[in-house]
């Protein structure tokens, strides 16, 4: 479970704060100003203030505590709302429907184009069907299409998702940590207060669009062909669009579209010193890096450096520490380097098929499937992402 911090109450202690910093400032104030020792009440004002002060700091930190993305349960209070994270290797589970089935890929599919006019299949279509003739698919499909996905995915199956159940959700984070300063008895304690922002996660649309012919309708692995079909075409625009997408109309934003990421700069040919940057300047940022990924050409490029004996270079041992994955959906210029817990993937709970022939399918014998995933990418820490990039 992930706590979503409830930022409205956060404002009133901060303000708080700021009203009891003032009230110590003004009796150390007129205190100088008449050219003498706090009185004895003011003394002991000035002790209750701090005290109030620091319970209020704490709180504070706790809620910052509070804001990690684990997985297991979290017991919520009246200040925090419970948000279920799952993390890589964890399987997804989305919210049951009243009329939910336990349909193959291969018996919805027949089911829509036709060929099966009885059952199972047919039955859940007259429950399921909209009036434009897209079907939500059973959850347990939805969860097989997109964990299957996650496996073939160097970045989407590596960060945290969460279930959209309504396309929107607005998370907190940390855009100012709190500090603390070493005082004197006495002495004002100088002004620190955290700051969160809310970050939003509003569903945009991913198509898909899986040609099928006659012949695979009547085959009889028709489920394993679509479902590695479906969860390919998924993984593969989600890595894409999550590294570059614009975030421009109905385009997710992507990691490199937000401007206070690190951003770091290498000269001549890629090697390992591109991947030590990269961490290097997420560390920097007080922020322990997870994974790192480069494109497949650059794997190669990397496996095939030797030395001047020719022997092959072995890789340098802190990159032991760190889960490498490559993707042809990076450019073969850049590295990726981030904190898995630093951002988190939403996607809507509902994913919808729709069956039809193409412009000249009919001549073809090919119809069509057409997916659609709704998903958006919250970044909740930009330091804890370094795109590493290589001039010649």
């Amino acid at each position: 479970m992930m706590r979503v911090l409830e930022t409205r109450a956060l404002p009133v202690l901060i303000e708080k704060r700021n009203d009891l910093l003032e009230e110590m400032e003004t009796l150390v104030s007129k205190a100088d100003t008449e050219t003498r020792a706090l009185k004895t009440n003011e003394v002991n004002r000035f002790n209750t203030i701090k005290n109030e002060i620091s319970e209020i700091d704490k709180k504070l930190d706790a809620e910052k505590r509070d804001y990690v993305m684990t997985p297991g349960k979290n017991k919520g209070t009246s200040d925090t709302k419970e948000l279920r994270v799952f993390n890589e290797g964890e399987k997804l589970e989305i919210e049951s429907r009243a009329n939910d089935s336990n349909l193959s890929m291969g018996q919805l599919v027949r089911a829509m184009s036709g060929v099966e006019t009885e059952g199972d299949g047919i039955k859940y279509l007259r429950d399921m069907s909209s009036a434009t003739g897209a079907v939500v698919i059973p959850k347990q499909l939805a969860t097989q299409i997109i964990d299957k996905a996650r496996e073939q995915s160097a970045v989407f199956g590596k960060i945290p998702i969460t279930v959209l159940a309504n396309n929107n959700l607005t998370v907190a984070r940390v855009s100012k940590d709190a500090s603390a300063s070493w005082v004197a008895e006495g002495d004002l304690i100088p002004g620190s207060s955290a700051e969160f922002t809310g970050v939003n996660l509003e569903g945009k649309t991913l198509a898909m669009y899986v040609p099928i012919t006659e012949q695979l309708l009547d085959s009889a692995n028709i489920s394993g062909v679509l479902m590695n079909a479906c969860s390919k075409a998924i993984a593969t625009a989600l890595d894409k669009a999550l590294i570059y997408g614009t975030g421009v109309g109905s385009e997710i934003k992507g990691i490199s579209e937000h401007t206070n990421i690190n951003k770091v700069s290498h000269t001549g040919a890629v090697n390992y010193n591109m991947l030590i940057k990269g961490i290097g300047a997420t560390k920097t940022a007080n922020v322990i890096p997870t994974d790192v990924v480069y494109n497949t050409t650059v794997g190669a490029d990397l496996a095939m450096l030797t030395d001047i004996n020719g022997q092959y270079i072995t890789p340098p041992k802190v990159l032991d520490n760190y889960a490498i994955s490559e993707s042809n959906n990076i450019d073969d210029s850049q590295t990726l380097v981030y904190n898995r817990d630093c951002m988190l993937l939403g996607i809507n709970k509902d994913i919808k098929l729709e069956w039809g022939y193409t412009s000249d399918g009919f001549q073809r014998m090919i119809k069509a499937l057409r997916i659609y995933i709704r998903c958006d990418l919250g970044v909740t820490n930009e330091k804890g992402i370094s795109l590493v990039t290589a001039t010649v």
